[in-house]
């Protein structure tokens, strides 16, 4: 599952992506997963263009972060191996 830290484009991330951060294994949806930062740029390019196809905004948010120097994260939701 992929997640995108966008917070409408503003200064900051949202408070979940740096409780992620601090504790990566989470819950979402009532199942436990591992989050895991994408920092590899062609594999955000890719997902950016699958998000963008989903919520069209996403390139706005893009655009309102890059003016004050943000990118927006990436997050991947891995299950645990069972």
């Amino acid at each position: 599952m992929t997640v995108v830290a966008s917070k409408f484009g503003y200064p900051e991330n949202p408070s979940w992506f740096h409780n992620a951060r601090a504790n990566p294994d989470v819950v979402f949806g009532g199942e436990p997963y591992r989050a895991s930062v994408v920092d590899d740029e062609s594999e955000r390019d890719r997902l950016w263009e699958l998000a963008d196809r989903v919520f069209p905004p996403f390139e706005i948010y893009r655009e309102r972060a890059a003016r004050v120097g943000r990118v927006i994260p990436i997050v991947q939701l891995v299950p645990p191996e069972r």
